[in-house]
């Protein structure tokens, strides 16, 4: 299996040391930065986009309590559904939980499967000017029509609204948001703030796995979804939070509602989930090998003795 060379044991000897761990949806990474967790007393930050949100067990397929037990967590019921959550505040929940670990004297695990997240820490972003409560109410009232609020930044700035999806609602508003309050267009802007990396020279795990096992371990994860009550989960949901709200699109949620709107059978219901987390696994499995230099491909016992050797413990 890969090693850690001397030079970069040398560059990674510092007094808190972060291992991050990514694949894809149903994986197993989380049960293998658990168990170097344990052995290790690292703490954890969850890199889940859906998981972040209270209310949303089941769907997010969020590490239970029994699972958590003895395991401090950062990155877990930070957020209300009725919220946005995006890279700005991941960084910030990374931020937490570094100090956390600093103040401590342990170590930290990144782990899960949105890799974009983990781009936006060691890439970094590009900070944004204030924003006051009428500019964000503006650009917000712009958003309720997404493709007039696209062509309205087409107009503005052009080359910013070239990279950016038609349908990108974070993108859009964060360009929007710069528009009306840096007085300067995006592209100027992001030109004269560019991105600073948060974390550097931290090991980055790429959890492998046969596509056939995977498809296996998704589907038995999506019958234990709907064993567990997911279509209940939703249901509750629906009662708290409006339907536009991020959640809603989510994979196992937006199927959900589509069974609860009469749409498709508990039979569809089950085939769709699969068939999407299937599609988003491969997308993350292409994102991941393109987005990040270095890294370790590994299986999951593999990541486990890679982990416990890097924080010393093998």
């Amino acid at each position: 299996m890969p090693t850690i060379a001397p030079a970069a044991d040398a560059a990674y000897n510092v007094a808190m040391k972060t291992l991050a761990i990514i694949g894809q949806s149903a994986s197993g990474k989380t049960s293998a930065a658990h168990n170097i967790a344990r052995e290790t007393n690292a703490a954890l930050l969850s890199m889940d986009s859906l998981s972040v949100y209270r209310h949303i067990d089941v769907a997010s397929a969020k590490p239970t309590e029994a699972e958590r037990d003895g395991l401090t967590y950062f990155g877990l019921d930070i957020a209300d559904p009725r919220d946005r959550f995006g890279a700005d505040e991941f960084i910030a929940e990374f931020l937490r939980a570094k100090a956390f670990c600093e103040e401590t004297d342990r170590d930290l695990i990144i782990v899960g499967g949105s890799g974009f997240y983990l781009k936006a820490i060691t890439s970094g972003l590009s900070p944004i000017p204030a924003i006051d409560a009428e500019i964000k109410a503006k650009v917000l009232t712009a958003l309720n029509d997404l493709s007039a609020a696209y062509n309205e930044l087409k107009t503005i700035d052009p080359i910013c609204a070239a990279k950016i999806a038609p349908k990108d609602r974070y993108r859009i508003e964060k360009a929007l948001l710069i528009a009306y309050a840096g007085g300067k267009t995006p592209s100027a802007w992001f030109a004269a703030h560019p991105p600073r990396a948060i974390l550097q020279n931290a090991p980055i795990a790429v959890l492998t796995i046969p596509v056939e096992t995977l498809r296996a371990k998704i589907a038995l994860r999506t019958k234990k979804m709907l064993a567990d009550g997911l279509i209940d989960e939703v249901e509750n949901l629906l009662t708290n939070a409006p339907r536009s709200a991020q959640p809603m699109k989510a994979i196992g949620v937006k199927e959900t509602i589509d069974y609860i709107d009469g749409k498709i059978s508990v039979a569809e219901l089950e085939n769709l989930i699969n068939i999407h987390t299937s599609q988003f696994a491969k997308r993350q499995r292409v994102y991941n090998n393109g987005r990040f230099d270095e890294i370790v491909r590994l299986s999951a016992d593999e990541i486990e003795t890679f982990g416990l050797r890097y924080f010393g413990q093998s």
